[in-house]
Parts: structure tokens; sequence; C-alpha cells
């Protein structure tokens, strides 16, 4: 994706001809420049960023066409410069930053030196310098040269995940320069990362509108924004895979005699996998528009939850889940949803331990909690009990159990997990008298009890008729340990 935006940047804005400005834009009723001023400001995208300019500055209307013409000229010697400055520093980048940081000391207030030595230090991977190198140059011309230094730090603060600075860097861009193609190119990229589908899909549809180079589109046509909303039922004009998609597909739901469980290998599991993924992620359940967000929500976060139960092996269905939550998200932000989500990030920090997914998991259980203090009958609380578990919190943890349990004082679940925790601690006694509460609520014991039943046996207390219980064999291999709320609340019509 970064290879993309950034050839954008660095050819695609530098083809001799390149994008006719789409001149419908209310203030684009100028006339007074000459053909050569418009014919450059068209090469480089910059037309509706120099009338936008000129009503922040108050050009009078006399002095209109003399300010136009040095700022089309002034672009196509920008473009000029960055084109030269962009070659020099991907064949030497060190001999680069040298060069601009002694011409920044020299010229410490011109904004241009600031973006040629941003783009070496992006050349040479320090991004974070160059996003900071770009800011210099802000600080000194908020017009950031047409926008292009507010869209090419902003494509840096996508890469270093800042997500929320990629997007108000982005609109800024487009602010001053809303003629510009991939700027809106590059706002959809961000907004796919938030599976904002509709915003990314508004402003895809307004990058086809605007650009008309022949090669980019093309490119962009079979890019991965155009995959993504395709396969989420987005229709856009442009996009290579729109007729294939035009109508929305009808495929009936596998008969049960034949369901996609069935199958006994684990490859064929992986590919009935990605097969249900795209039977249930039709626009039935994702973008029909007559149901309510809530009610279309829940379709799509249970049809997450069955790809999960029915291939619990196969890895293409935990990333079918996460997308499918991902979009439940989108639709209608619920509790529930935030917390199922959790769960799979909890699963996921399990497999991939150096990534991200134990915060992202601690993110969305406090957003369930922001949402609903009960967090989904108290799974959110049972997740962060989990979380600080491991974290060796012991305190917090049994606090936060205690409230999942005060939030569904009949969740077996909750119980087995304070019985645990008691137990771990030595509090035999206590842990004796919550598991007395498990078997009360009628919950047959069940296999991963065993430890617990031979724990408290030894030390003197009662636990019946699961004495005879043996300690499991490790038989489950889905990363979605016992206990998960994906899995416990899959009828949950709530």
């Amino acid at each position: 994706m970064k290879f993309l935006l950034c050839q954008a940047a660095l050819v695609l804005f530098m083809s001799a001809g390149f994008c006719a400005q789409d001149t419908a834009a209310p203030s684009a009723n100028f006339t007074g420049a000459d053909r050569v001023s418009l014919a450059l400001a068209a090469k480089n995208n910059v037309h509706e960023a120099i009338l936008r300019k000129a009503v922040l500055m108050g050009i009078r209307h006399e002095d209109m066409p003399g300010f136009y013409a040095r700022e089309a000229r002034d672009s196509a010697d920008w473009f000029d410069a960055y084109d030269r400055a962009a070659k020099e520093a991907s064949a030497d980048p060190s001999a680069a930053i040298a060069a601009w940081k002694q011409r920044t000391r020299d010229m410490p207030s011109n904004p241009d030196a600031w973006i040629f030595l941003a783009v070496a230090q992006e050349r040479e991977g320090d991004i974070r310098a160059a996003a900071d190198s770009y800011s210099r140059a802000l600080a000194l011309d908020k017009y950031g040269r047409w926008g292009m230094a507010y869209y090419l730090r902003g494509l840096l603060r996508k890469d270093l995940d800042d997500l929320a600075g990629a997007r108000k860097d982005l609109d800024a861009a487009i602010n001053l320069a809303s003629g510009n193609p991939y700027f809106y190119h590059a706002r959809a990229s961000l907004e796919l990362e938030s599976a904002d589908y509709k915003t990314a899909a508004k402003d895809l549809r307004r990058f086809f509108a605007v650009a008309a180079d022949t090669a980019a589109v093309r490119s962009v046509s079979s890019g991965p924004e155009c995959e993504e909303l395709s396969r989420m039922r987005f229709v856009i004009k442009g996009c290579r895979h729109a007729d294939a998609i035009a109508e929305p597909q009808t495929e009936a739901a596998p008969k049960e005699a034949q369901a996609p469980w069935d199958y006994e290998t684990n490859d064929e599991k992986n590919e009935q996998a990605l097969h249900f993924y795209e039977a249930v992620s039709d626009a039935r359940n994702i973008a029909g528009e007559d149901a309510p967000a809530p009610e279309r929500a829940a379709a799509v976060l249970r049809s997450g939850d069955t790809a999960l139960v029915a291939f619990p092996e196969a890895k293409e269905a935990f990333k079918a889940a996460l997308r499918l939550y991902n979009l439940s998200v989108y639709i209608d932000p619920s509790s529930k949803a935030y917390v199922k989500r959790a769960a799979l990030y909890a699963g996921l920090s399990g497999i991939y331990p150096r990534t991200q997914a134990r915060e992202l998991e601690a993110a969305d259980v406090e957003r369930a909690l922001a949402i609903d203090p009960l967090g989904a009958r108290g799974w959110a609380y049972f997740l962060r009990a989990r979380m600080g578990y491991s974290d060796k919190s012991e305190a917090s943890s049994q606090e936060d159990v205690d409230k999942a349990i005060a939030a569904d004082p009949r969740n077996a679940c909750f119980l087995r997990e304070k019985t645990t925790l008691l137990a771990n601690a030595g509090r035999y006694s206590e842990a004796a008298e919550t598991f007395a509460k498990l078997r009360k609520i009628g919950q047959t014991p069940a296999p991963q009890d065993a430890g617990l039943c031979a724990t408290l046996a030894r030390n003197g207390f009662d636990t019946g008729d699961c004495r005879s219980l043996s300690v499991p064999e490790e038989t489950v291999k889905s990363p979605l340990p016992p206990c998960s709320p994906p899995l416990e609340l899959i009828t949950d019509p709530g």
C-alpha cells in the first residue's frame, strides 16, 4: 500500500499532461488566467489549490490573473525540484540528507529545504524524522505547497500508526486542493484501516471522478482499495471488480448434509472457511438498507461467531471472523461487538505475541465498558480479569471477576474463573464456596474442572461427583480458550 501511494507522489504527480482538473468547484469559475497557466495548474493538480489559497489570502479579483500565473509557474518549478530531490535521495539518501541539512542551517525559514530533507530522510527509512521535517515545513508554510506537504506527512503518519494524525493531514490536503485525486485515494486507503467502508467508497469514487491519467486509473482499479470494497459489496465505477458485483450475490446457505464443517482435513476446512466467509458476507447481511443498523450489525456479528464455531481449526475462519467483527463495529458499535472482538484479539495475542493484539484487546474492553457498564453481561470484566491475571495483577483480576459475576450471577464461566483464581491464591475455603455455587446452578462439572477438583480435594474439601473426572487431553486447537465470548454468546439474540 505504501509503495503505491509513494509512487503517486513521486511519479504520477510528475507525468506531463496528468489529470486535467475537474473545474466544477464553485470557486473554479475564474477565467482570467492565460492558457499556459491553466495548463500548468492542471498538470500538477493545483488549480483548486490556487483558488483556495487566493480566497484564504484575500486576493482581489483584479489581482487574480497575476496571482494565478505566479502560483502556476511556481508549482511547475517546485514539482520539477521535488522530482530531482526524490531521485537524488533514492540514489544516495545519506548524501542527500547531509546536503539538505546544510540547506536548512543556511536557510532555516525556507519550507522547501525542510520538505526535501524529509524526502531524503524517508528514503533512508527514518520515517519519524521525515514526519518531523514535514512539520517544520508546515510551520513555515501553512499552505503546504498546494497541500503536498500535508499529503506526504499524512502518508508517513499512517506508517507510524498515527491514524488520527494522518486523517487530519489528508483532510487538510483535500481542503486546500479538492481537485487532487491522489489525496482522495490516500484517504480512502486510510479509512479502510478503520473499516470505514462507506466513507472509503465515497473517497474512491471521487478519485475516479477527477483522475484522468490512464495508467494511474488502471493501477488503482485493480489495487487493494478496490478489492477490499468489492469484497464488502460496494460498487465503485472505475474498479475492475465493479461489474462482477453489480448484482448482489444470492447464494443460498449450504444444506446441513453438505455443511462445510463436515469436511475432515485441515486443508479442506481452510478452503471451505473462505467459501463460507464469502457466503455470509453478502449484501443481505452487510449492505442491506431495509433493516436498522443494529439488526444488520447483529447479523454480521453472528456470522463471525458461526465461522469460529464451524471451523475451530481453520486459520482462515479466524481471519474471517475478525473481518466480520470489524464490520459489525463499523455498522453499529455495540458493547457486545467490542467484547467479541476483544476476545478474538486475546486469541491472536497467543499466536502472535509480538504484535499489538493485547493492546487492541484492552482498548476494545474499555470501549465496551464505556458503552455499557455491565460490559455485555459481564464478559468485558471477564476478559479484563484474564489480562490482569496474566500480568500477575491478581487483586485487580479478582475485582473484575466479581464485577462479571455481579452482572451475571449464573454464568458458569465466571464462577469457574473465580474458583481458579481463589485456588491459585491458596484461598481454598473461598474457592470451595464458589465451586459449590457453580454446582448449585445445575452445571455438570466439565473436564477442565478436573484440576480444580483434585486441588480442592487434596485440601480437604468435598467436590462431590467431579472427583472421578480425569485430566483431559489437549484436543482443542482453536486459538480461542474455553469460556470465550464468541463461543458462549453465539445463540444470544441480544
